[in-house]
């Protein structure tokens, strides 16, 4: 994985409030993928007043018992539903449900951003990050900067016209 940064730790409190934010929105943004009680109350709403279409009505009544429900509502009214939960934002954002759902988000976008919360590549159960790793070498260890490679960085790459060359072999 590419780490930004070495731990949790390290990270400004302005770049952790700027990456809950995006999660939040993007929780919202995708409202199926809310909490079911929140989801529930998202589509009655959208469902008897003027928040979507009678397509999508329709459809709701329909197959609101079915758990593939997302296939029968249109990307309008996906969309719709997601404007709906964003101006609830305030409400549902203060849901211990929802509130577990970023938290646990977030927890997965710093395991990929931390060096020492990433899995160790060479853990034998494959899941012993590299903070737990370095516990096991030696307590006294500390990592104060890391550099990564990357194979193929650096490795110049001929840019060439295909058009320009088979008009040379066209020629002559």
């Amino acid at each position: 994985m590419n780490p930004t940064y070495i731990s949790r730790s390290d990270i400004s409190a302005d770049e952790l409030a700027k990456i809950k934010d995006i999660t939040l929105e993007s929780a919202l943004n995708d409202a199926f993928t809310l909490p079911k009680p929140i989801l529930n109350k998202l589509l009655e709403e959208a469902s008897t007043t003027d928040v979507w279409g009678d397509e999508d009505k329709a459809s709701y009544e329909k197959e609101k018992t079915n758990k593939y429900l997302p296939n029968f509502i249109s990307d309008a009214g996906k969309a719709a539903l997601g404007q709906l939960a964003l101006s609830k934002k305030e409400e549902i954002s203060g849901d211990k449900i929802f509130a577990g759902l970023v938290e646990g988000r977030i927890s997965k976008q710093l395991k990929e951003i931390c060096l020492l919360d990433q899995v160790y590549v060479k853990a034998e159960d494959g899941k012993q990050s590299v903070a737990n790793y370095l516990a096991s070498v030696s307590k006294d260890i500390v990592i104060t900067k890391f550099v990564r490679f990357e194979v193929g960085e650096g490795m110049e790459k001929k840019n060439e016209d295909f058009a320009a060359e088979v008009a040379k072999q066209m020629n002559g």
